[in-house]
């Protein structure tokens, strides 16, 4: 990250938070903890943390013939990746107001990190890691 240095540190020292809080969580993160916390997301959702199952994709619904209105929908699910990301980056960027601590991702991190806001933005930037990668 040679052209935001500052940028790359901040998150480095904002995933720490997490890793203080509980180091059992974190033993793939050695050296370099914003690579190695890439695969965090998968390596919890089945150990207590499968409430974070639904943000790792968007279901999109694919016609293949006829139109939409030929089938039953189900709604989709607002807990996708793309309201994750949009929930997590207006959260830990502090640029879009404050309407996302009405969010899941929000609300739900700070009641499991006992409103600790440090711990929870750690944890909620693993997220954003892994799911960024799922995009790909």
């Amino acid at each position: 990250m040679e052209k935001a240095p500052n940028s790359l540190a901040a998150a480095n020292q904002l995933l720490t938070y997490f890793a203080e809080y509980d180091p059992t969580e974190v033993t793939h993160e050695l050296d370099h903890a914003f690579v190695e916390c890439a695969t965090f997301a998968d390596d919890t959702k089945y150990h207590g943390e499968a409430w974070q199952s639904d943000f790792h994709f968007k279901d999109t619904v694919y016609i293949e013939e006829g139109v939409e209105s030929d089938y039953t929908i189900a709604k989709p699910n607002s807990n996708n990746l793309l309201n994750g990301l949009y929930s997590i980056v207006a959260w830990l960027s502090g640029k879009q107001g404050t309407d996302y601590k009405t969010s899941y991702m929000y609300t739900y991190l700070m009641s499991k990190f006992a409103n600790n806001e440090n711990v929870a933005k750690s944890f909620a930037l693993r997220l954003l890691i892994h799911y960024v990668g799922d995009i790909v």
